[in-house]
């Protein structure tokens, strides 16, 4: 495991155990809230723990660990059934609540999301989200004004803050809409931060993946910053161009994600993994831009490979499956995907289908799987739709050129599609049978192409729900907004 090696690396280079255990805290200090963060001397605003390159590693080796970490009293952004990737899609139209015994997913399953009362669904990606994100402004502070650390260790670091920071503001403004633009540690001035547009948050992004860009290497590094390394498990140039291909396909930003798309695309340290579909989500595979590395435990593989296979009827520990809405877009005589990434169980005369896109089960003798993150088909898929807004549809090097790439490594035929209308059409299509259970896609294309009132309000009665525009945002849990001063008044419409 990537902590285990970390600590042995440490150890290698004669660090006392005191200075361990101030590591060890520094990295597992969780916050209250995030404009509410005291300074104690084992936090990661200390300045010692940026005046060498192995502790300055330590506290963002830490940050990358949160993102899949459980322990008893927080959870994770990809934490299981409480994960974005399961709930995004929960509340979209890619899985079926079987099981309906937790209120909490069937606040999801149901768009029926509450920001008070005994069960707040919805909420708790905001103070996971800037707990990651102080932790990313301290890194960044503490890391800028070290004068002891090696200068390519110190390079690398502040760019994994500036591409980490934007990856969690992201996720907030594509799940909360407007949010707290939160720059610093000062939580005095954080406390009367208002809610910021999502127009100036993105801005934020672009110049925050911009930067890490810039400063990021193109190979994958190693645990001290400065080797190259087989794990894809910190992020290179490469991660920071995809992200960025992304955010500017989302902001309408055309020619210039399909410039950041082709970077990647272009970049001989990746290729589609076209032999074999069902290794794709192996540790390491060539279509591998990012991924995060389990820290479950030394035996176990990724939340996905356990929370969605079902090997008996659904039940809480597996409550569900992919909808038959889903299923129906599947060509299952000739689609790779179908065969390769969805596995099937038959009780009680009724057969249940489930994502299997990781296949190693919840206990191994080995990690075989690392979670991806980004990958090199959503790149295809991207440049895609950034060349069909831009009028270059069909002929070399346009739209119909990159799906029908994506199509061909499905096993499908070419699209016979010309039009622009039918086109975004095809490619949201692609990508949906493409990225299910993946990071919110599908709930996020929803919204950005303006299809979401159209889907879901055909489909959430289906899943025993009413559907209204304002549930496309998740709210902001009521205690959050009563804690902050700055964001009186500033709860999502629609929500107590």
């Amino acid at each position: 495991m990537f902590i285990m090696k970390l600590i042995s690396h440490i150890r290698n280079h004669t660090l006392t155990a005191v200075t361990l255990l101030a590591v060890a805290l520094a990295t597992t200090s969780g916050c209250r809230k995030f404009i509410e963060v005291d300074p104690p001397v084992t936090s990661v605003t200390n300045g010692s723990v940026y005046l060498n390159d192995n502790t300055a590693i330590a506290v963002l080796t830490e940050l990358y660990t949160n993102f899949m970490l459980r322990t008893v009293n927080t959870s994770s952004i990809d934490d299981g059934v409480s994960g974005v990737s399961w709930v995004t899609d929960l509340t979209a139209d890619n899985l079926t609540l079987e099981f309906q015994a937790s209120q909490k997913l069937l606040s999801y399953y149901t768009n029926n999301l509450e920001s008070t009362g005994n069960i707040v669904a919805g909420t708790v990606f905001w103070s996971r989200l800037y707990e990651y994100i102080y932790k990313a402004n301290a890194a960044m502070e503490g890391i800028s004004g070290s004068t002891t650390l090696t200068p390519a260790v110190k390079t690398q670091l502040l760019g994994e803050c500036r591409f980490l920071r934007a990856f969690c503001y992201f996720y907030l403004v594509n799940l909360y809409g407007d949010a707290a633009l939160v720059l610093t540690t000062d939580y005095a001035t954080n406390a009367l931060l208002p809610r910021t547009p999502a127009a100036e948050i993105y801005k934020q992004i672009v110049t925050d993946l911009t930067e890490a860009k810039a400063l990021l290497k193109e190979q994958y590094v190693g645990l001290d910053m400065q080797t190259t390394s087989t794990d894809r498990i910190r992020v290179n140039k490469a991660a920071a161009r995809a992200l960025l291909a992304r955010v500017y396909l989302y902001t309408g930003e055309y020619a210039k994600a399909e410039a950041e798309a082709s970077a990647v695309i272009s970049n001989s340290l990746y290729g589609l993994v076209t032999d074999n579909p069902g290794t794709v989500f192996l540790k390491n595979s060539k279509e591998t831009i990012w991924a995060m590395q389990p820290t479950i435990s030394t035996t176990q593989n990724t939340w996905q490979s356990f929370i969605f296979p079902l090997t008996k009827a659904p039940s809480a520990s597996n409550p569900v499956s992919l909808s038959a809405n889903l299923m129906a877009t599947f060509d299952t005589t000739r689609d790779k995907r179908y065969k390769n990434w969805i596995g099937n169980f038959t009780t009680g005369g009724k057969t249940y289908y489930y994502a299997y896109k990781y296949k190693a089960g919840a206990v191994t003798s080995s990690i075989t799987e690392y979670e991806m993150v980004l990958r090199l088909a959503e790149q295809y898929l991207i440049r895609a739709e950034a060349r069909t807004q831009q009028g270059n549809i069909t002929g070399i090097a346009s739209a119909t050129t990159d799906l029908n790439t994506i199509r061909s490594r499905a096993g499908l035929a070419d699209t016979t599609v010309t039009g622009k209308d039918e086109m975004v059409n095809a490619i949201l299509l692609e990508r949906r049978k493409e990225f299910f259970t993946e990071w919110g896609h599908r709930w996020f294309d929803l919204k950005r192409l303006g299809k979401i009132d159209a889907v879901m309000q055909a489909y959430a009665p289906l899943k025993g729900g009413t559907w209204q525009s304002y549930k496309a945002l998740f709210p902001l849990a009521q205690t959050e907004i009563a804690l902050n001063p700055g964001m009186t008044g500033q709860q999502n419409t629609g929500y107590n």
